[in-house]
């Protein structure tokens, strides 16, 4: 249902602000290490995202109740399709989103309590940020290689995976995430 909504709002202009055709990940570096370490003071938990058919297969970056951020990987259209419909669907509604905006398979959503939510496809690589207010959304977002305010481009990687203590794992089989 979801996905016939995505074809007739694909003329209701682009989400304002960000930049999502940064290069997304190329599957053989420990991708996970490049999400932020903390958000709101929280640290985060990282879990893999795999689906039973291994359509879509990834991260999930937990940052207590603050903010979430899902960073996954589906080489089929189909797969792809089907998390927007199924994970996508269900967040919008929670927002009470009933006329969300999509422009290059970009969406933007906010809700009326102050959480935004950002999702976007950029290949076969699968994003989304959520966070419980502005300030939290703008904080996360900001320690992302694979998106940018418009007109700031690829932010630095700070040294990011050197300081960071979380053990690489596999979880596309290819490289570590």
């Amino acid at each position: 249902m979801l996905g016939c909504a995505l074809l007739g709002l694909a003329g209701c202009g682009a989400p304002g602000g960000y930049d999502t055709t940064l290069p997304p990940p190329s599957g053989d570096e420990p991708v996970a290490r490049a999400l932020p370490l903390q958000v709101g003071g929280e640290v985060r938990r990282i879990e893999p995202v795999l689906a039973a058919d291994g359509g879509v297969q990834g991260v999930r970056a937990r940052y207590g109740t603050l903010a979430t951020i899902e960073l996954l990987r589906a080489p089929e259209p189909a797969a792809r399709r089907a998390w927007f419909d199924d994970r996508l669907g269900p967040r919008l509604a929670v927002l009470g989103v009933h006329r969300p905006r999509l422009a290059d398979r970009r969406w933007q959503a906010a809700g009326a309590d102050g959480t935004r939510l950002l999702a976007w496809q950029n290949q076969d690589w699968l994003f989304l940020v959520e966070a419980a207010s502005g300030a939290l959304f703008d904080e996360a977002v900001g320690q992302l290689p694979w998106i940018a305010p418009v007109g700031r481009g690829r932010p630095p990687a700070q040294g990011r995976a050197d300081r960071d203590p979380t053990p690489a794992f596999s979880v596309f089989g290819q490289g570590a995430l």
